[in-house]
């Protein structure tokens, strides 16, 4: 299947791409963990730990590109 970004509407595209991008900063912060750049530590939110809240920017991409992608 070819997704074709041309035929959304904006809002679809917008929720998309944000969705992207997510996943795309939750996975660089990610490995910037694994080698030593960061500290697991320091994404530590509200008694969670720092993997917990990286996953949950990454399940939140996801559910932004799955709503987007949503069919008519």
């Amino acid at each position: 299947m070819v997704y074709n970004i041309e035929t959304k509407n904006e809002f679809r595209k917008f929720l998309l791409l944000t969705g992207v991008l997510l996943l795309a900063v939750s996975f660089l912060i990610f490995l910037g963990c694994l080698v030593n750049l960061f500290e697991f530590k320091t994404f530590e939110a509200l008694g969670h730990s720092g993997i917990r809240t990286i996953a949950a920017i990454a399940v939140i991409g996801c559910l932004l590109g799955a709503i987007s992608s949503w069919d008519d």
